[in-house]
């Protein structure tokens, strides 16, 4: 059983941080971190520190979907349904 919670997220911009003493690449946005991503080895700094970069920009990803869905609405393709599904998954729906 899933359970799908639905909650606002932190308003972007985000942006992202290194910490050295933690070992963390920190998504920060207005009200402070959220959320870090490990760096745990030399080999894998590459893949975190790209997915730290598409984590940050999250909030505008978000806001382009909804934007091209916006302008797309009265379109029945296969694009609309992907922007229809992404944005359902970033807002918590099933």
């Amino acid at each position: 059983m899933n359970l799908i919670l639905s909650f606002d997220h932190t308003p972007g911009p985000w942006f992202v941080k290194e910490s050295v003493v933690t070992q963390q690449l920190m998504i920060r946005g207005e009200g402070g971190n959220v959320c870090g991503v490990y760096l745990t080895s030399k080999g894998e700094r590459m893949p975190q520190q790209g997915n730290a970069r598409l984590i940050a920009a999250a909030p505008e990803l978000l806001e382009a979907c909804k934007q091209a869905l916006d302008a797309l609405k009265h379109e029945d393709t296969i694009e609309v349904d992907l922007l229809r599904a992404a944005i359902g998954k970033a807002e918590g729906q099933p």
